[in-house]
């Protein structure tokens, strides 16, 4: 507050111009002054000193009137107040002004929002002045400015005059995000403008642009720091354009850093994740890592460097300019992976990288494992594990793209299974593993060979012709040159060759016709079969068989006989076989074996099987009720073992059906039981909780482990018709079968003979030990009809 001030002063009125200003006031003051005093705003009016004040003035003056009227307005000013204000408040232009002004009446501090107003009475100015108490308005104003200069967010207003002029205010806020001062950044309209991120510029001068149809934007970015990094900014403001400026925006920067790296992060794992599934290539995995975090925006530079030294980077030159970087080790088969990332980003919290971080070498890790067990998948796929050899998917995958002339030679070791059952599997395997790598070594390079199954090869051959010249050299190879821990193995092979495009066009036909030739070769006892256009009879007749074996099994058209099992003493019938018959188009007897191979191939197996179950147990059902009481045993494939689905049906079935546990028992042979070993052993213990009598079919015809049968629970241990046949003229398979029946002793098992078709065989078989036998000697196969009238006497 001034007390006596020296300030130049309206002219003053007369007396009598003064008596007649005060009386026209009261002479109009009972009509104002319910207004005047209800309205909420401060009035006064001077000339020079106050003459006249309402209440609103008088009370957040808290002074007397009396007291006020012996001040001018000057003397209500604070100190704080500029001069032009104080010369406005005293000129003779009668124009409207407007204020913000601090007054300070007798140590009351007031800030106002006023209106000046200087009216002419008989030619002599007078001054009125209108106020609003914005005192308190203004403390509020002050403590949120005060609070958004420590808040982490920049709040920022930028105007553009129409002169041209400007005016910027950045809170303090800048100076902790950036490392610049608000006066830095106020100094410079283009301040802005020359920080952002060079990436980014044109992207938001475009938008900049745009800002003034739009009243309001959103938008994130990045700006460079004072010490070169950067940080992501989320930037929104508004457009309070009042007509008198070209820009008036009021804006907030809220630092957005870590939301933008997660958000790339989760970008780049997501790319990097889709390569696991596409890619099975590391060299390509490996550095699209590194180029789907750089390109995601997450950093400027990933370097990964394996255990053997080799890097991949990207990108590829180095960026020297970084004001971070983090590095992550990542578990890689028997390896390390050391992968770098290089940021320019400011990261005010470096903590918050190790859950990113962590994310990503989960990601990694488990997808590189995934890689890793995708690729030993499909290289078991295509290889077989006992000899490390290309399998038959292999064959047909190359068969299908290769379109030049080639042959196929498809081999077979004769009589494999006698060296398994003489010598032991184990032993076996480096036989097969022996012929495999003469086989290799007959060719060129260009050539390869592939381990079917079994004892059968196929070799893939360029040259056509030179055919007949490699398979004499492999025979003669493998008879004379294979040696098994120091003992000498003589191996006797067949061949059966068929060649693309000769015999077929279709490339993957050719494998069949290969093995049509070898069938050929072993059914007349050659040791080289060509494929010659007769031989494709056999195709036709797999495809007759296949149509009438779909119909069979629509239509319940088997036939069931069944062939007695008689005790080898006594010659009195212990059980039956059920075997399966069916006629083709011709009403011939089509050969059991091939039908079940023909149906194993087209996946009819297991309804075949379902078929015969349901037609015994019906059978049984009948024959129980006539007092006929006798075991039937049942063949089921492999594909039955494993399913689940079978043991259901079979429950099923029998209790349908009113059976116990003696009415049916189940066969499944040797091969069955070795190659699906785990499924094998769990199908037979839960036989054997039901009580089901199970029979090992075929033995000595597969490649089991003598280790894996003895583990295996088992009822009967069927002897293969194949050794039958010759134990009365061959010294060694007499000496195999006693083998086999002194086996089956020790595992507690019985035995039973099959194909057994003369005396002399069966003598030596009752001799030997033998508990069963089961062959034409016996009886041949019986229709039900028959079969209850050969029981009636031998049962």
């Amino acid at each position: 507050m001034i007390e006596n001030s020296k300030a130049e002063i309206l002219p003053k009125f007369v007396e009598q111009e003064f008596e007649n200003l005060i009386g026209t006031i009261q002479d109009n003051l009972k009509i104002l002054k319910f207004v005047l005093n209800s309205v909420p705003i401060g009035i006064f009016i001077y000339q020079p000193n106050i003459v006249y004040a309402n209440n609103y003035t008088l009370q957040h003056f808290k002074i007397d009137a009396k007291e006020l009227f012996s001040y001018t307005p000057e003397m209500l000013l604070d100190k704080s107040t500029p001069q032009h204000v104080r010369k406005d408040l005293i000129s003779k232009d009668t124009g409207i002004k407007n204020y913000e002004l601090r007054l300070n009446v007798k140590g009351v501090i007031l800030d106002v929002i006023a209106v000046s107003q200087t009216i002419v009475y008989k030619g002599k100015p007078a001054g009125i002045i209108w106020f609003i108490d914005n005192t308190k308005f203004k403390e509020i104003k002050e403590e949120f400015s005060e609070l958004l200069h420590y808040l982490p967010i920049v709040a920022y207003k930028v105007r553009i005059f129409k002169d041209k002029s400007f005016q910027v205010t950045v809170s303090k806020a800048i100076k902790k995000l950036t490392g610049f001062t608000s006066k830095e950044a106020e100094s410079n309209l283009f301040w802005w403008q020359e920080h952002i991120y060079e990436a980014d510029r044109d992207r938001m001068l475009k938008a900049q642009k745009a800002l003034v149809a739009n009243k309001y934007m959103q938008h994130q970015y990045r700006i460079v720091c004072k010490d070169g990094s950067y940080i992501w900014i989320d930037d929104r403001l508004v457009n309070l354009n009042h007509g008198d400026m070209i820009l008036d925006i009021l804006g907030f920067w809220n630092e957005i850093t870590v939301l933008k790296l997660h958000e790339f992060a989760n970008q780049a794992i997501a790319e990097i994740n889709q390569h696991f599934i596409t890619q099975s290539d590391e060299e390509r995995i490996l550095f699209c890592i590194c180029k789907h975090f750089v390109e995601s925006e997450f950093c400027e530079q990933v370097v990964l460097t394996r255990k053997s030294g080799k890097k991949y980077r990207y990108p590829e030159n180095d960026i020297k300019d970084f004001v971070m970087q983090k590095h992550l080790k990542v578990a890689y088969a028997e390896e390390v992976l050391k992968i770098v990332f290089y940021f320019q980003a400011k990261i005010t919290k470096p903590e918050v990288f190790e859950g990113i971080l962590n994310m990503f070498k989960n990601n990694v890790e488990t997808g590189l494992k995934a890689l890793r067990d995708a690729r030993k998948l499909n290289y078991l796929t295509y290889h077989e594990f006992l000899c490390d050899y290309p399998n038959d998917n292999a064959l047909r995958k190359k068969l299908k793209k290769y379109k030049e002339p080639f042959a196929l030679l498809i081999i077979n070791i004769r009589s494999f299974s006698n060296i398994n059952l003489l010598y032991g599997f184990s032993f076996g395997n480096k036989v097969l593993c022996a012929v495999a790598d003469i086989m290799k070594e007959s060719l060129a390079v260009t050539d390869s060979v592939y381990h079917l199954a079994g004892d059968k090869f196929c070799l893939f051959i360029k040259d056509v012709n030179q055919l007949k010249k490699i398979a004499k050299k492999i025979a003669n190879q493998c008879a004379h040159s294979i040696f098994v821990k120091q003992r000498h193995i003589p191996v006797s092979c067949r061949f059966g060759i068929a060649k693309y495009p000769q015999d077929s066009e279709n490339s993957l036909e050719v494998r069949d016709l290969a093995m049509t030739a070898l069938s050929y070769a072993s059914k007349h006892k050659q040791e080289i079969a060509v494929y010659e256009p007769k031989m494709k009879e056999t195709l036709s007749t797999y495809i007759e068989t296949e149509t009438v074996l779909i119909d069979a099994i629509e239509n319940n058209a088997f036939v069931l006989h069944y062939q007695p099992v008689t005790d080898v003493k006594t010659e009195k019938i212990l059980h039956c076989e059920a075997l399966i018959r069916l006629k083709d188009k011709n009403n011939k007897q089509i050969v059991p074996e091939y039908m079940i191979h023909v149906a194993e191939e087209l996946g009819l197996i297991k309804k075949i099987t379902k078929i015969v179950i349901t037609n015994v147990a019906k059978q049984q059902q009948i024959w129980q009720k006539k007092g006929l009481h006798v075991t039937v045993a049942v063949n089921i494939s492999s594909y039955d073992v494993e399913s689940e689905e079978f043991l259901d049906f079979f429950e099923e079935t029998m209790t349908k059906y009113g059976l116990n546990n003696k009415s049916i028992a189940i066969e499944i042979t040797e091969r069955t039981a070795v190659q699906n070993y785990a499924a094998a052993e769990k199908f037979l213990q839960v036989m054997k909780q039901l009580g089901i009598s199970v029979e090992i079919d075929d033995f000595g015809i597969a490649h089991s482990s003598l280790s894996q049968i003895t583990q295996m629970e088992f009822d009967t241990l069927k002897i293969d018709k194949s050794f039958i046949d010759k134990i009365i003229q061959s010294d060694k398979e007499r000496e195999i079968v006693k083998i086999i029946i002194e086996m089956a002793k020790v595992l507690n098992v019985t035995t039973l003979a099959e194909g057994v078709e003369s005396k002399e065989q069966l003598e030596w078989l009752k001799k030997n030990g033998c508990d069963m036998i089961q062959g034409y000697y016996i009886s041949k196969p019986l229709s039900a009809q028959d079969f209850e009238a050969y029981f009636s006497l031998r049962g």
